[in-house]
Order: structure tokens, then C-alpha cells, then sequence
């Protein structure tokens, strides 16, 4: 089953962390405002996206497709946790539509 929220993508993050045992990875992600079905925003945050999704994704407002897992790793192994599998531009009163740099597609 998949579900949808509008959110606002305001900038792309690309940082180091280390594992619990020292070693270092990239990992990258979206700063975004997740904004309630009445536009309200709700919460501002980071958002976990694949490189599929990533890849070109400029800051703007978006239709995020959502679906629901099992987490395989980490320390959210085995929680039923969302995943976005989708950003679709949408425009916003006022406010540029972001290029279709991040069409609605499917996460490998």
C-alpha cells in the first residue's frame, strides 16, 4: 500500500559517519518540510532518499510516494519503518515548479 505527502526538499546533504565499529560512509539525504493534508507544516527534518531519487534533485516542493517495510539494517533492524519511492514536482501559489529532475520512479 503506498501513501503520499507534499513536502518541500530545501537543500541535499552529503556527509560522513562512522559505524559503530569506526568505519566511515557517505551518506546522503534531503533536508525537507514535511507539510500536513491542510498545508500546515508539520515537521523539518532529514529525509533518507536513494541515490535514484537524489541524483539531480533541486530544492522545491514535491508529491512524496511512500511505502511501508521491514527495515533489514541498522538500528531499526526488523521495525516496520516508510520508505519514499517517489518525488513528483508539484507547484505550490506563488512558488517556481523545480525542474523534473526527479521524476516519480521506482527506488532500486
Amino acid at each position: 500500500m503506498a501513501h503520499s505527502s507534499t513536502v518541500q526538499v530545501l537543500k541535499v546533504v552529503n556527509e560522513s559517519r562512522k559505524t559503530k565499529k569506526g568505519e566511515e560512509f557517505q551518506i546522503r539525504m534531503a533536508e525537507v518540510v514535511l507539510y500536513t493534508d491542510e498545508g500546515e507544516v508539520e515537521v523539518v527534518g532529514p529525509m533518507r532518499l536513494s541515490e535514484s531519487l537524489l541524483e539531480g534533485l533541486k530544492p522545491g516542493y514535491y508529491r512524496a510516494g511512500f511505502t511501508m517495510e521491514r527495515q533489514g539494517w541498522g538500528d531499526n533492524k526488523g521495525d516496520i519503518v516508510s520508505r519514499c519511492v517517489s518525488l513528483t514536482p508539484v507547484p505550490m501559489k506563488g512558488v517556481p515548479t523545480p525542474a523534473a529532475s526527479a521524476p516519480a520512479q521506482k527506488a532500486a
